[in-house]
């Protein structure tokens, strides 16, 4: 699925957009953290060192070098769906001098950005079914707990839960469906504890 997304995107060029994706992950990722922590913070530097770390993630590195695209993908996508959550919960922080929303201008900006983030969790779920499920669960925990504020927020795994749905319909009868990823397998040494830090896959020392 995530080939045919790319192949839709770059008009049939999956291959060079592939290419293209790895190369600009790590700045794409930076910028999708800067974007997604303005809304909890509009410090500028609290911003910067953010999208550093995160671009930065021993995570991302691993993935770039083991060429899965599933965990590159989403590594750019999550600072934006959290960005479209909080403001489906109407949870950011107001630039200075910006007067209160009204209610009305709350429920439109709720909706909006609950469909936004229904469309990124899309994209999440063709990177990974299991970060998708685990997205799943959470956002129906927080919906339950904050019934009022939280309203939107049934809607927003819907369009992939429909998308999944012939996957989640074989997967009933085979289990290990929900634990892949897109792409071939890759055999993989695991890491010894010192390393984990750094990667998930086994890297030998210089000598």
């Amino acid at each position: 699925v995530v080939y045919w997304l790319l192949s839709v995107v770059s008009f049939n060029h999956a291959n060079q957009a592939l290419v293209i994706l790895f190369i600009a992950a790590m700045p794409l990722a930076a910028l999708s953290a800067w974007w997604g922590v303005g809304v909890v913070s509009r410090s500028r530097a609290v911003r910067f060192f953010a999208a550093v770390i995160w671009a930065l993630q021993p995570a991302l590195f691993s993935a770039l070098a083991s060429g899965r695209v599933g965990p590159v993908l989403i590594h750019g996508m999550l600072p934006l769906f959290f960005l479209a959550m909080l403001r489906a919960l109407n949870a950011q922080v107001l630039p200075e001098g910006k007067p209160a929303a009204t209610e009305g201008q709350r429920k439109t900006s709720a909706w909006t950005a609950s469909a936004c983030a229904a469309l990124i969790m899309w994209v999440i779920s063709t990177g990974s079914m299991p970060f998708f499920l685990t997205l799943l669960v959470l956002i129906y925990i927080l919906a339950i707990s904050a019934p009022r504020r939280a309203r939107t927020l049934w809607w927003v795994p819907l369009p992939a839960v429909v998308w999944n749905l012939p996957l989640l319909f074989e997967a009933l009868g085979n289990p290990r469906l929900l634990f892949t990823e897109p792409g071939a397998p890759l055999a993989f040494d695991p890491a010894p504890l010192w390393q984990l830090v750094r990667f998930a896959d086994s890297v030998e020392p210089d000598v």
